[in-house]
């Protein structure tokens, strides 16, 4: 009888726990999102700023953005680690 008791306290515990961790990280990642995102998103429409080029141009050949080399030598690449 006390087996049984215990083995259905932990079960209850166990599902009560998780039903808590479910609550808990909604409310976190809700609050992250808030304080965090939308404050961006609303800066970033302020300012008309575009984290990413999604409009098309027909006129671009392609669409590949050309790196400048900070003109270190190739030996230095090499063995870096």
């Amino acid at each position: 009888m006390k087996k049984e008791f215990l083995i259905g306290l932990r079960e209850g515990f166990s599902s009560f726990g998780n039903v808590l961790a479910s609550i808990i990280n909604f409310i976190l990642l809700l609050l992250v999102y808030i304080l965090a995102i939308g404050p961006t998103f609303i800066v970033s429409r302020i300012f008309r700023k575009h984290f990413l080029s999604l409009k098309k141009n027909k006129f671009k050949e392609t669409y590949w953005i050309k790196k400048q080399s900070g003109g270190e030598p190739i030996e230095n690449y090499y063995r870096q680690f």
